[in-house]
């Protein structure tokens, strides 16, 4: 299926981690891009990742470059923070979406929301971001990794809650020791992963056409700024009460072309009128 706008940027720590990703969708390093943190991309320009390196202020300068590169803080986009975590049960293979991510140095939390309609979603689990790599796994069912929570919380300040997930793959627990992990063993779990998550993705993908087609511009209004030369206030103005209408009637508004309305002014009043007809909006709202 083809998405609409659909884009998604990849924050990953480390290359074992990014291989499957970056295969699976045809990427290419971006030799523009700073050294600092590597970027790929694919050729259709849906997806681009970028490698981190180990912690959360890495991943969190990362995450700010990549939204920087990409000019994705201007549209709307989906991110996921990917990679391996551990667990204190017997997890291992098993991949997760973060249902609570909290920073062991700091005790803040951020709560990722599921994916609305999702029927095929993997099991939520707590996620734990830690400084340095333990065995002391927490309790309760908790993963534990190093990124997420810098991710996340630089993350969310452009984007929308539901389009920011992270997803991690048990790579340790109790009866498979941290000391074992390979490179090969990181690529093997994250490249079956990825396969078992192509149902989610689906779903997160329409979610994010769905949610860029709701804030978008509808196509007639491009020729309203341009032909009745709206001021900054005005521009906002409009922009609002045709969210407020789609919102309220689910259509595009009835009539949109320039030649309707004698001015900006004009074209804000008659619009308010109409949506002032339906008791159901507030007058403050409109």
């Amino acid at each position: 299926m083809k998405h609409r706008s659909a884009y998604i940027h990849w924050v990953v720590a480390l290359r074992p981690e990014a291989k499957p990703i970056i295969e699976k969708f045809g990427m290419s390093l971006d030799q523009e891009a700073s050294s600092l943190f590597p970027v790929y991309r694919s050729k259709d320009g849906a997806h681009s990742l970028v490698l981190s390196g180990i912690g959360k202020i890495n991943a969190a300068a990362a995450t700010g470059y990549l939204a920087g590169v990409t000019g994705a803080d201007r549209h709307i986009c989906g991110w996921i923070n990917f990679g391996i975590a551990g667990s204190g049960g017997d997890d291992f293979g098993k991949v997760f979406l973060a249902s609570k991510l909290s920073d062991g140095a700091t005790g803040h939390s951020h709560f990722p929301p599921c994916i609305w309609g999702s029927k095929v979603t993997p099991e939520r689990r707590p996620i734990l971001t830690v400084d340095q790599p333990c065995e002391d796994y927490p309790t309760a069912g908790s993963l534990v990794e190093m990124e997420a929570s810098g991710f996340y919380s630089t993350v969310i300040r452009n984007q929308t809650m539901e389009l920011c997930q992270c997803i991690k793959v048990v790579s340790d627990d109790p009866a498979h020791p941290i000391t074992s992990i390979s490179k090969e063993v990181v690529s093997k779990l994250c490249a079956e992963a990825l396969d078992s998550l192509e149902p989610w993705m689906e779903v997160f993908l329409n979610s994010i056409s769905e949610v860029d087609a709701t804030v978008a511009d509808p196509p007639e209004m491009t020729s309203l700024l341009r032909s009745l030369h709206f001021s900054s206030t005005r521009e906002h103005q409009l922009r609002r009460l045709v969210q407020l209408w789609r919102a309220r009637f689910d259509s595009a508004l009835p009539d949109l072309s320039p030649t309707s309305y004698s001015d900006a002014k004009n074209c804000i009043e008659t619009i308010r009128e109409q949506l002032w007809s339906d008791p159901q909006i507030p007058k403050n709202l409109a």
